[in-house]
């Protein structure tokens, strides 16, 4: 297949909060059969240190994917992808730290049985070696 990329990253670091902001697309041909898929994606990230232990990371995401989309007789799906979340990192001791998140995800697509929206409820402790 044939992939062309496009990326765009920018960022700001201050004292205690950084914001990047990161924008892409992607056009892929299969060369065997001529079908081209789209992909478009854009983020938001703003992460603010708390405390020398602990700090907090908003970031919010958007995805956008059209699949087959020059066939008439294809599937020409299209799906848009919404993600905002909120972390909570804390450095526990020197090796270990936990991240707690809650995330909204929503998913539309022309394709009634590919559309949902949840909320999930991560944690994650890590010990390192």
């Amino acid at each position: 297949s044939l992939n062309r990329n496009l990326t765009w990253l920018t960022a700001l670091n201050l004292a205690r909060t950084s914001f990047a902001f990161k924008m892409s697309g992607r056009e892929r041909e299969a060369l065997n059969s001529g079908v081209i898929d789209n992909y478009f994606d854009a983020s938001l990230t703003v992460e603010r240190k708390t405390s020398s232990y602990s700090n907090i990371t908003f970031k919010s995401e958007f995805k956008y994917t059209n699949f087959d989309k020059e066939n008439p007789a294809g599937s020409r799906q299209e799906d848009y992808y919404r993600t905002v979340s909120l972390s909570y990192t804390r450095q526990l001791a020197s090796s270990l730290s936990s991240i707690f998140t809650l995330r909204h995800v929503n998913r539309n697509s022309n394709r009634e049985q590919f559309n949902y929206d949840e909320i999930r409820a991560i944690i994650n402790i890590t010990k390192e070696f």
